[in-house]
C-alpha cells in the first residue's frame, strides 16, 4: 500500500487564486420526496412515541400534529433550496468572494461581513499530499462550515448532560466529509476545482 503524508500548505503555491470565484458546475443532489422527508421528521422528533416527549420539549406542551407538519414543510423547502447550492455556499452562476485568513486558510463568502457567517460561508484549509517513494505532489483541502448551537435549560440536551448556553460548532463539509478534497487549478483557463465543484476565477 502506498504511504501518503499530508502537511499544511499555502494557497499561493497553487498560483494566483484571485478574489472572486463564480461557480460553474458541481454534482448536485436530488432531494427526497416530501413523503420520505416527512417520515424522517416524524422519526427524528419522536412524533409516534406514546409520550411525544421530544415534540413537546421543542414545540411546547400543547404541540399538535399541524404544528409539527408546518415546521417540517418549512424545513423541507429550506433543504431543497440548500441542495441547489454547493455545500450551502452558492448556486451555479453565482459568485463568492475569496477572503484570505492566513497563508493556508481562505473563506468563501457571498456576503462577507468581516467574520465567517453561520451555515453559509466556508473555510478551506489547503494541504499537500505526498506519496512516499514517488515524486508526486497534489493539493487537497479540508472544508468547514460553522454554526451556533444553543442548549436551553429545560431542553432534552440539557437533561442528557449537555452544557447550557450557546457554543460555536464546526461541520466538516465536502463530497466525502472526513476525507481531504482535491484542489486543482488551471491558470491558462483561470479555473479552479475544489472537490466536485469547478469555479471560474473572475478577478
Amino acid at each position: 500500500m502506498l504511504r501518503r503524508r499530508y502537511t499544511d500548505s499555502r494557497w499561493v503555491k497553487l498560483g494566483s487564486i484571485g478574489r472572486h470565484w463564480r461557480l460553474e458546475e458541481f454534482d448536485s443532489l436530488q432531494p427526497p420526496t416530501w413523503e420520505q422527508f416527512w417520515a424522517d421528521q416524524r422519526k427524528q422528533w419522536g412524533a409516534d412515541d406514546p409520550d411525544r416527549r421530544r415534540v413537546r420539549l421543542y414545540f411546547g406542551a400543547t404541540a399538535t400534529e399541524e404544528t409539527l407538519q408546518l415546521h417540517a414543510r418549512r424545513s423541507y423547502a429550506e433543504f431543497k433550496e440548500h441542495l441547489l447550492k454547493w455545500n450551502g455556499l452558492c448556486k451555479i452562476g453565482e459568485t463568492a468572494q475569496v477572503v484570505t485568513v492566513d497563508s493556508s486558510v481562505i473563506v468563501l463568502s457571498t456576503n462577507w461581513k468581516g467574520q465567517v457567517a453561520d451555515h453559509s460561508d466556508l473555510e478551506l484549509w489547503i494541504k499537500e499530499e505526498r506519496v512516499l517513494y514517488f515524486r508526486r505532489l497534489r493539493f487537497c483541502c479540508e472544508i468547514y462550515s460553522f454554526g451556533t448551537r444553543a442548549v436551553m435549560p429545560d431542553s432534552l440536551e440539557a437533561a442528557l448532560g449537555d452544557r447550557v448556553g450557546a457554543s460555536r460548532v464546526s461541520h466538516r463539509k465536502g463530497n466525502s466529509p472526513g476525507r481531504n478534497e482535491t484542489v486543482e487549478i488551471d491558470s491558462a483557463l483561470r479555473t479552479i476545482r475544489v472537490s466536485d465543484a469547478r469555479f471560474k476565477i473572475i478577478d
